[in-house]
């Protein structure tokens, strides 16, 4: 895929194990650790949305059984909302959610569509023709994206009304962009912004705007170049399949391709992956048109030195406000405390205990089987 003109390009320069220092980009931090109790324990977290008063976690303990649990702000478990079953309130497998307004919530399920409100009461479900990967309301409106867009004659996303029900189906693509959507299908390439919410299609380096507002029309807004890491579309053959083509990517030259995008308003986050799913983390600021990209992030505020090296699931792409809002594991935290205290000696490490109580006590309650933890950021303006 070429570049339009007039078109904003994002120039993406990554190599394995950059490092990119916390204090780079992070102007205030907060650190919210999630609440372990035997009955909401967290492997990974594929989804969290924010209200001012809570956060709405999709979590997982593998590719399937995931569920939604509800945390306040300061990251103690308030309820699950729905779980795994049969009957008309429960789902098959949950895909994603979204809010609407401060009153409900939307659960995509396999072809069903389940409606709750934040206290977990349930209100409404209805059946789907096919199975949305992402959902994301905005401005009233409610966009879904599914694989599966060869039998809605290759068009990406779908246009639902309050009621759940299918208005049309837009975002028509070449046969090839449709094969690929299928095969390649994930679940964060939507994002809302001010006034367009984004999309980036799989394995894409276009991000595209969608105005809900003017019969969801769509608009190129933006086009990630990673030099020469760029994906060359001419390996994806016409009588491929996600088989062969993912065989071909993994033989072929190293490559960037964009897993998540996150819009906060000054900043666009761009995450990518290489073709051994390893992450990277790159900040563009819409303001000065510079790019900040790290593989690897460095702590050299608290537990200086504490180095996290990312892969395609560790990036950082949920928002709270105008905040950022990433998951760290315990054993980050744990090994960057003890490692940091034997570095200071006691005597330095009680100054440290003092500057910092509120990390400490987190590290001090965490185990490696905890929950993960929350950490929210103020970026900076650069």
């Amino acid at each position: 895929m070429g570049f339009s003109a007039g078109v904003p390009v994002v120039k993406i320069s990554a190599d394995k194990g950059g490092v990119l220092n916390l204090s780079d980009f992070a102007d205030s931090i907060e650190i919210i650790p999630l609440e372990t109790r035997d009955d909401n324990l967290i492997g990974w977290i594929p989804r969290i949305l924010s209200t001012d008063s809570h956060y709405y976690i999709v979590a997982a303990s593998g590719w399937h059984s995931k569920k939604l649990l509800v945390f306040d702000k300061r990251g103690n478990f308030i309820r699950q909302i729905s779980k795994e079953g049969g009957g008309p309130e429960e789902y098959v497998d949950l895909r994603d959610i979204a809010l609407v307004g401060d009153t409900l919530i939307k659960l995509s399920a396999v072809y069903n569509m389940l409606n709750f409100d934040t206290c977990g009461t349930f209100r409404s479900s209805r059946k789907q023709r096919d199975t949305p990967k992402e959902i994301c309301h905005f401005k009233g409106k409610t966009l879904s994206y599914s694989s599966g867009s060869r039998f809605r004659e290759n068009q990406l996303l779908t246009l639902i009304d309050n009621q759940d029900i299918l208005v049309r189906d837009f975002f028509p693509v070449s046969d090839t962009e449709a094969k690929v959507s299928d095969a390649f299908s994930r679940e964060a390439a939507f994002t809302p912004g001010d006034s367009l919410c984004y999309f980036n299609p799989p394995l894409s380096n276009r991000i595209y705007g969608i105005d809900v507002e003017n019969d969801c029309k769509t608009s190129l807004r933006y086009q990630i170049d990673y030099g020469n890491k760029n994906l060359s579309w001419d390996v994806f053959g016409e009588d491929g399949d996600a088989s062969t083509w993912g065989d071909v990517l993994k033989r072929g030259k190293n490559y960037l391709a964009v897993s998540a995008i996150l819009d906060l308003g000054n900043h666009l986050i761009v995450n990518s992956t290489d073709k051994e799913y390893n992450g990277y983390f790159s900040i563009y600021s819409k303001r000065s048109g510079r790019v900040m990209t790290g593989q690897c992030i460095k702590d050299d505020v608290f537990f200086r030195g504490n180095l996290l090296r990312l892969k395609a699931m560790d990036t950082p792409h949920y928002r709270d406000g105008n905040r950022l809002v990433w998951v760290i594991k315990p054993e980050f935290l744990l090994n960057g405390c003890e490692s940091y205290r034997k570095l200071l000696g006691e005597p330095k490490w009680r100054v440290f205990c003092e500057r910092y109580p509120h990390l400490v006590k987190v590290c001090d309650r965490l185990k490696e089987d905890s929950n993960p933890i929350l950490i929210r950021v103020k970026l900076k303006d650069f």
